[in-house]
């Protein structure tokens, strides 16, 4: 129906604007699986040395730290 109308040029504003809409979409849709996004900048650039040993244990050292202050400020609350 809306193929015969844009044959035929009897389009209203409307129907120019959604076909607009819809090619504009259309386009998008086909760049981005064709072409991908890049990230200029990334916020966490891969180091190569870092692994799960280290991951782990740099969470183990957060954890004993945060229980070591919370231990140091219970002895100073009963003082």
């Amino acid at each position: 129906m809306l193929e015969n109308k844009i044959l035929e040029h009897k389009l209203n504003s409307d129907d120019t604007d959604l076909i607009v809409k819809q090619f504009t979409s259309i386009i998008t849709k086909a760049a981005h699986k064709a072409i991908g996004k890049t990230i200029l900048y990334p916020e966490n650039i891969p180091i190569p040395w870092w692994s799960n040993e280290c991951r782990n244990g740099i969470k183990n050292y957060k954890k004993v730290l945060n229980r070591y202050r919370k231990q140091k400020q219970s002895h100073t609350t009963l003082i």
